[in-house]
């Protein structure tokens, strides 16, 4: 934001006395700064308002934050979203949303957990913005995805001030190193941060488009992200640690969450063609990784796959319109063999990949798979609405419990989250 005092301008910017309709409501700027006024009009990006003592005066659109801009919004009676991308439209209907809830068997604990779920996550949000308390930057992402996965906008309630609070956190996150959404510090996180935080901006960005609730700065703040990502993909399609573009292959887990990210910047409506060719790079890389029994190695040079990657990759494959594919269908029989008889564990990084693509593929093994699975998983949570213990197995981390409880929001939203349909025209349609 401009450095300049936002009481200041309360009396700077003074044209005199008007009458203005509506109540005297708060407005808060970038900066976290406070002012009472009533709205008069909002033209040319800039606001007017009228003091309490009746003087009018202007402020910039731009410099108010993301949940004072919600509110202009609706006080211009704009449609939230009129281009919203029918990716998320059914996540932003009621009617939708309970409707593909009832049609994939998902009964009432479901949702009472979910509500639970998201209130615990919105406590944990820090006074600046940002969840977790290590990798804050992945940690807000996974957060603003559970939140946005059933439609909570900035503006429209509480958890979606979490997301207004949340997404402007990353965009200066972003702004302050050269793009790039991370702690800062060294290490083999940085890919993994940049790319869910990279997608939970891109899934505000497509799903504020077209209406006043769009954020100043964000599509820049997307672009350049997806930037970083294209740019540090491997020749042969996969992506490492630190983004080394030079090295063959890639590492599998990392990968996906690239594509995931790729993904939701292609659908929010940023006109990039190299988007879209990184993607099909992607699923060649992924066609190069099974193995014959139809898993998925985590390298390349790896002799066999891994159950727990499967999901994920058959997931990104099924997403990008490969669904139908011979690789595609020898993975699900792997997978469903694998996971008959599936349980949450210690961590719900697989569950949430796994979740998805049964989902997707509907029929008897997403029966199979919910009826068996999700009952273990509402046994998993906290009294308080978190899920599972505060440290898991695998990678040690003070965020352990946010990013299990995200993760079980985003299972718990699996319904109505994403629509069943791949997102590039079916098998083979690149």
């Amino acid at each position: 934001m401009k450095a300049r005092h936002l009481m200041g301008l309360l009396f700077g910017f003074a044209l005199g006395t008007a009458m203005a309709q509506g109540d005297l409501l708060e407005w808060t700027n970038r900066k976290g700064q406070t002012m009472s006024a009533r709205f008069v009009k909002f033209e040319g990006g800039v606001v007017t308002f009228q003091k309490p003592d009746g003087q009018i005066f202007t402020y910039p659109a731009a410099d108010l934050d993301l949940n004072s801009q919600a509110r202009l919004a609706g006080l211009m009676k704009n449609p939230v979203a009129t281009a919203m991308p029918p990716a998320y439209r059914s996540r932003c209907s009621a009617e939708a949303r309970a409707q593909a809830f009832a049609d994939g068997g998902g009964v009432a604990e479901e949702e009472a957990a979910l509500e639970r779920a998201l209130t615990w996550l919105a406590t944990r949000q820090n006074a600046d913005g940002s969840f977790g308390d290590e990798f804050h930057s992945a940690m807000t992402g996974l957060a603003m995805l559970a939140m946005l996965g059933r439609c909570e906008m900035p503006g429209g309630s509480a958890l979606g001030e979490s997301v207004a609070k949340g997404g402007l956190y990353l965009m200066e996150t972003a702004k302050t190193n050269r793009g790039l959404m991370w702690n800062g510090e060294t290490g083999l996180h940085l890919s993994y941060e940049h790319a869910i935080a990279t997608h939970a901006l891109a899934e505000l960005l497509g799903m504020t488009r077209g209406s006043n609730r769009e954020v100043p700065g964000l599509e820049t703040t997307v672009k350049r992200a997806a930037e970083h990502i294209v740019d540090g993909q491997t020749r042969t399609g996969g992506w490492f640690y630190g983004y080394d573009s030079s090295l063959e292959g890639g590492d599998m887990s990392l990968s996906l969450w690239q594509m995931g990210a790729l993904r939701a910047v292609r659908r929010s409506g940023i006109d990039s063609e190299r988007v879209p060719r990184a993607l099909d790079r992607a699923v060649s890389y992924l066609g190069r990784a099974q193995d014959g029994e139809g898993a998925y190695k985590y390298r390349l040079t790896d002799d066999k796959g891994k159950a727990t990657l499967t999901g994920g990759a058959l997931y990104q494959l099924h997403r990008w319109g490969e669904g139908g594919s011979t690789d595609f269908e020898k993975g699900m029989v792997y997978l469903t063999q694998t996971y008959a008889n599936p349980r949450p564990g210690l961590s719900l990084y697989t569950p949430y990949f796994n979740t998805q693509i049964f989902h997707v593929k509907g029929g008897d093994p997403w029966r199979n798979y919910r009826t068996r699975f999700i009952p273990e998983l509402l046994a998993k949570q906290n009294g308080d609405g978190s899920f599972m213990e505060p440290v898991g197995t695998g990678m040690i981390t003070a965020d352990n419990q946010l990013m299990n409880t995200a993760w079980a929001a985003l299972i718990l939203e699996v319904y109505y989250r994403e629509p069943v349909e791949p997102e590039n025209g079916g098998s083979g349609s690149r």
